[in-house]
């Protein structure tokens, strides 16, 4: 849950321990972190601890989210007006039409908690907007491939749907998902032996020192629903 709450795919390991000589310069500020799947809006917590720095949690994250690659296989893609499947970086910011391995997705039920998770998935930070409708004459080429996309946060393990529709192309989803750069955000971040951050390319795979807003995550009840979680 924390390394994919900083944008990871997820945990390679995790471990706990006084292993840094800097960790006594941190507070603790995270303890019980009980997860019930990878996805931080699963995980339960407390800023209170009884523990030591014997118990500060050491996270290896996995490599980040990857570029969409432009093959149909993708689960998710953003197309332009030409059918032009985008990259991350001229994605970012643009209204495009969404597709589900290679077919539209519908309308139905669709929702903010949907566009968010949807972006999330693709390694994007969250929507920026969405919208429907008929807006490219490339859409008719597509087939409608997925319907009554419900999630109940923003992450797509919790979401539901149907890959049968009774829709139309007027009911095709367009988005515009946020700034495809991923930062390490100041809830969670990673730092080495000395105390430097570190972003999420020199840190991918390294192990590192868990902050949350600057002090140490107690293992008290972590597990690898929590590492994944916030990885």
């Amino acid at each position: 849950a924390i390394c994919r709450e900083m944008g990871y795919s997820g945990a390679e390991s995790w471990k706990y321990g006084e292993l840094y000589g800097i960790q006594s310069d941190f507070e603790i500020g995270l303890d019980d972190v009980v997860c019930s799947s990878n996805a931080w809006d699963s995980c339960s917590f407390t800023t209170s601890h009884n523990c030591g720095h014997s118990e500060d949690v050491h996270l290896t994250c996995s490599n980040p989210v990857t570029e969409i690659t432009g093959s149909e296989s993708d689960k998710f893609a953003l197309v332009d007006d030409q059918g032009n499947q985008l990259d991350r970086a001229s994605a970012s910011g643009q209204s495009a039409l969404l597709l589900y391995y290679g077919k539209t997705v519908c309308d139905d039920q669709f929702s903010d908690n949907s566009a968010n998770a949807i972006c999330r998935e693709m390694g994007f930070p969250g929507v920026i907007i969405w919208k429907y409708g008929d807006l490219f004459d490339i859409q008719s080429s597509y087939e409608i491939g997925l319907d009554d996309v419900v999630c109940s946060s923003n992450a797509w393990d919790s979401c539901s749907f149907t890959t049968s529709h009774n829709c139309g192309h007027s009911e095709d989803v367009h988005l515009t998902c946020g700034d495809a750069e991923v930062i390490v955000i100041d809830m969670f971040a990673l730092v080495n032996d000395q105390g430097d951050q570190l972003d999420i390319a020199s840190a991918s795979g390294q192990s590192a020192l868990l902050l949350y807003y600057g002090k140490t995550d107690c293992d008290d009840s972590f597990d690898d629903n929590a590492a994944n979680a916030v990885c």
